[in-house]
């Protein structure tokens, strides 16, 4: 009982250690904004050693994305080009996150978002008996230190971040392991036109796809083993 009871006294007092802030709580004047944009993505996606699939994608895609305080998403297109090999590739990704909050002032957070991301990608190839279409799906847990700093209408948001989790492709016993590393950065210049204002971004990541066919299959030759670096730059409109 009495381990019980200093159990329940420090979920209480918890939250409100360090520096005289809460911890795990977000100073409003540093929420993220909601914002809607388009993107620039570059794209070098490649089997990697072991791979039984040739199809890869190393060109220019185009996409659009949201993201708020919670939540990113984006839809990317690759269009089949002479330079991509007349490849094309479709990519979504979902990623819902909750900022532990380990300091904060006014005007600067430091923090470590934890999260899960979710992420479609399929790339085929334009021709009559073209090689069977890479398509899969990662589930990632991802965690990593952020920081989000404030003056006047001009807020920064930076993150670096790792991801580790299983894919597979769909509708099939094909599983594997995932992972993905990376960088983001955002500016965001607050309410310029009334609530209104424009949020510019940076991103780097790799990611690794290792799929392979289950030990009940007749395809145990079958593997999909990829390497993905991708930069991104964005630009759009925020607003709260």
């Amino acid at each position: 009982m009495r381990l019980a009871r200093w159990c329940i006294l420090g979920v209480v007092l918890l939250p409100s250690w360090g520096w005289g802030q809460p911890l795990f709580s977000l100073a409003p004047s540093l929420e993220t904004p909601f914002s809607l944009g388009g993107g620039y993505y570059a794209l070098h996606f490649q089997p990697d050693e072991g791979s039984t699939s040739e199809l890869s994608y190393t060109a220019a895609a185009y996409g659009i994305y949201y993201a708020r305080s919670d939540l990113e998403a984006s839809l990317v297109y690759g269009p089949s080009t002479r330079r991509s090999g007349y490849h094309r590739l479709l990519d979504a990704a979902f990623l819902v996150h909750y900022p532990l909050v380990l300091w904060h002032t006014d005007r600067v957070q430091w923090s470590i978002p934890l999260g899960l991301e979710v992420r479609y990608r399929a790339v085929n190839k334009q021709a009559e008996q073209a090689e069977p279409a890479f398509q899969a799906m990662s589930f990632l847990i991802a965690a990593g230190p952020a920081l989000r700093a404030r003056v006047g209408n001009l807020q920064v948001e930076g993150k670096a971040t790792y991801a580790l989790g299983i894919s597979s492709r769909p509708f099939s016993n094909q599983t594997g392991r995932a992972s993905r590393a990376g960088v983001h950065v955002r500016l965001h210049l607050r309410d310029l036109f009334s609530s209104y204002g424009l949020t510019l971004g940076y991103g780097y990541s790799i990611q690794e796809w290792n799929i392979a066919s289950s030990v009940f299959s007749r395809e145990r030759a079958t593997r999909w083993h990829y390497r993905d670096a991708m930069q991104i730059v964005t630009l759009g409109v925020n607003w709260r």
